[in-house]
């Protein structure tokens, strides 16, 4: 609005404030506006008059600046030979600004990825030259007494050692008779009970590791997907294959250990189911018959 004013202004000359007028109800940009068609000349008047001093004062500035930059150089202009740049030559300064900007703060931020970088492989480094009992902070303190030891080898390690203490703790439980009790040793060698069953219908098939685990999983995957991804099944199951694929060792044998007790668990329903139902049978066969 401001810049057709100003240019009606030019066109039609200072204090022409009608003939602006009627070019605002002529003009088919203003079709739709009802404000600026309904103000009356001497608002129009007023307005491009607040135009063309603050255009003025914009103009001062600009020669302002052209001077400064000439007696910088060492060049002094004559006042009817200063030429300010025009519109065009002024958004495409802004866009070459704007475009170095960018590439300086790009460099910063790539400068700043790769020291982020070192840092992390240095601290990867020092994380596998310890031994795996030191406290965390002589994990960025030099220690020459230090051994390199292999990722791969420290987890083995730490497996193994897992798995000898569950073992110890199953053990002790199955001499103690826990699983008569209704439970068995789950992961880490912890008692756990079986869940109640009366022995009525045929228990539930023991599982593998990968299923009790997308079991468990299955709710919290769904959970953060939309509406019509739940519903796609090929899309949950290819997530739960990959989070069962980046466990590590420890994790999936905590899974492997759940695998054990839920076997435990079906051996031992189903004696339940079988003791029952043969119990019937039995009763069955004793009734006598009745003569005919």
């Amino acid at each position: 609005e401001d810049r057709y004013l100003l240019c009606w202004a030019h066109k039609f000359g200072y204090g022409q404030w009608e003939a602006i007028k009627f070019a605002i109800r002529r003009s088919s940009n203003f079709r739709f506006d009802y404000f600026l068609k309904s103000l009356p000349p001497d608002a129009l008047g007023r307005r491009c008059e607040q135009l063309m001093r603050a255009a003025e004062k914009e103009i001062d500035m600009m020669e302002k600046a052209v001077r400064e930059e000439a007696e910088k150089e060492g060049r002094t202009l004559p006042e009817g030979e200063i030429k300010l740049p025009m519109f065009k030559e002024l958004q495409a300064k802004k866009r070459l600004d704007a475009e170095k900007k960018f590439l300086e703060e790009r460099t910063a931020l790539e400068d700043n990825l790769r020291n982020i970088d070192a840092q992390i492989e240095e601290i990867q480094r020092k994380l596998l030259e310890t031994d795996g009992v030191q406290k965390i902070d002589s994990f960025f303190k030099p220690n020459s007494s230090a051994k390199p030891k292999s990722k791969a080898t420290s987890e083995h390690g730490k497996t193994a050692k897992m798995k000898q203490q569950a073992g110890k703790k199953r053990k002790a439980g199955e001499e103690g008779g826990q699983e008569k009790e209704g439970g068995a040793p789950g992961p880490g060698g912890e008692f756990v009970l079986f869940p109640q069953y009366d022995g009525e219908d045929e228990p539930n098939v023991n599982k593998k590791a990968f299923t009790l685990f997308c079991k468990s999983t299955r709710r919290e995957v769904r959970r953060f997907l939309g509406e019509s991804e739940r519903k796609n099944k090929d899309h949950v199951n290819g997530i739960l294959k990959e989070r069962w694929e980046a466990l590590s060792d420890d994790e999936r044998y905590k899974w492997n250990e759940w695998e054990a007790w839920d076997e435990k668990r079906y051996e031992y329903q189903l004696g339940v189911y079988e003791n029952k139902h043969s119990s019937k049978k039995k009763r069955a066969a004793s009734v006598p018959r009745k003569k005919k």
